[in-house]
């Protein structure tokens, strides 16, 4: 295990060099109120948009890590990201719901909040949600193509408001 971190580690140093940003990555999922075991479909849709735009991601894998959302206490997350020296601590909450539909595939609702901060100083970069349906696209859409393209669209949004801060400089 030790040995693929580090390949994993030894390929991404080049990546260093061009400046590449590092996130730590933390996704919590459930599916009808049912926490979902990692790796979580919207996890890896949202560390795929954000590897293939060449910023380097940690995971934490099975540590669980308490994140208080209500109370804006990510201070456990911050820790975990300044041990590994990541530049911005990612971290979404997502919550699904299928609902059975008769000779149809059953329609799923899903719904992320999310936030963006900088590990250094704890600095709130960008929050905000997003919610996507599979509503008349049951079949094309299952669940897991619908969770994927929900990270990927969190993924999105936190490039998005990182690019608008760096318009601002």
């Amino acid at each position: 295990m030790k040995s693929i971190c580090s390949l994993i580690l030894l390929a991404c140093l080049p990546l260093c060099a061009l400046g590449a940003d590092t996130y730590l990555v933390w996704v919590e999922e459930s599916s009808d109120g049912k926490a979902l075991a990692d790796p979580a479909p919207s996890k890896a849709g949202l560390m795929s948009l954000l590897f293939a735009r060449g910023h380097i991601l940690f995971d934490l894998g099975a540590q669980k890590v308490p994140l208080d959302w209500e109370g804006r206490d990510f201070s456990a997350a911050l820790s975990a990201a300044r041990s590994i020296e990541a530049d911005f601590l990612a971290a979404a909450q997502v919550r699904a719901q299928t609902t059975p539909a008769p000779q149809k595939a059953p329609l799923v609702t899903a719904a992320a909040r999310y936030v963006l901060l900088q590990t250094k100083t704890g600095a709130l970069l960008a929050e905000g949600r997003v919610s996507l349906d599979n509503r008349e696209r049951e079949k094309e859409l299952p669940y897991g193509k619908l969770l994927f393209r929900l990270g990927e669209a969190v993924a999105e949004a936190l490039l998005a408001s990182r690019d608008k801060d760096a318009n601002k400089l």
